[in-house]
């Protein structure tokens, strides 16, 4: 994986944060539960703050502002980490999986399918 973080200024010259990060993953497909290779690239500006309070208000004035809390102590590492979770599918699947649902070896007859029966008139 890959990663850059710059620092700017935004248009009304706030501190901000360029991240951009790639990489390539290998995730299970939750269908057939196989190993999928998954591309991640992200691009993301997060403004800083200082304030609390300015923070809650620029984030209730622009809905699509990021925005984190600027630290002295603020861990880069953490905010790449959180960036990939983001980015990663909470139930990655293959485009075209053409798996059977149902698990490997289970020979069992679906239940529904004799409640079907069992409700059918005799001819």
């Amino acid at each position: 994986m890959s990663w850059s973080l710059e620092g700017g200024k935004d248009a009304l010259s706030r501190s901000t944060l360029h991240l951009r990060l790639a990489g390539e993953f290998s995730l299970v497909c939750q269908r057939c539960l196989t190993p999928m290779p998954f591309r991640l690239e992200a691009d993301s500006t997060l403004t800083l703050f200082t304030n609390e309070a300015r923070l809650e208000s620029a984030c209730e004035d622009d809905d699509t502002l990021d925005a984190v809390m600027a630290d002295p102590a603020f861990d880069v590492l953490a905010l790449i980490e959180d960036e990939v979770l983001l980015g990663l599918p909470m139930a990655p699947r293959h485009a075209h999986c053409e798996a059977d649902i149902r698990p490997a070896g289970s020979g069992k007859p679906n239940p529904f399918a004799a409640l079907a029966a069992l409700k059918r008139k005799p001819e």
